[in-house]
């Protein structure tokens, strides 16, 4: 998982400067990310991306057994 800015899109004050994507690997013709936008459900490159590499099912598991 990870969050890829929005340049081109103008956004309202209050929403959201991301959007969350799936990396799929990388440009061949720049130095940039290749990322599937899950909301616009397209394939966008890009070099301004940050990496989630938190595992959401280990979190679920440690607040069920708290």
């Amino acid at each position: 998982m990870l969050h890829s800015k929005q340049w081109q899109r103008k956004s309202g004050k209050f929403e959201a400067k991301s959007e969350k994507g799936i990396f799929l690997g990388y440009s061949l013709s720049s130095h940039a990310y290749r990322v599937y936008n899950k909301k616009l459900m397209t394939v966008e490159e890009s070099i301004h991306v940050v990496f989630d590499e938190t595992n959401k099912s280990e979190q679920g598991l440690a607040k069920i057994n708290t």
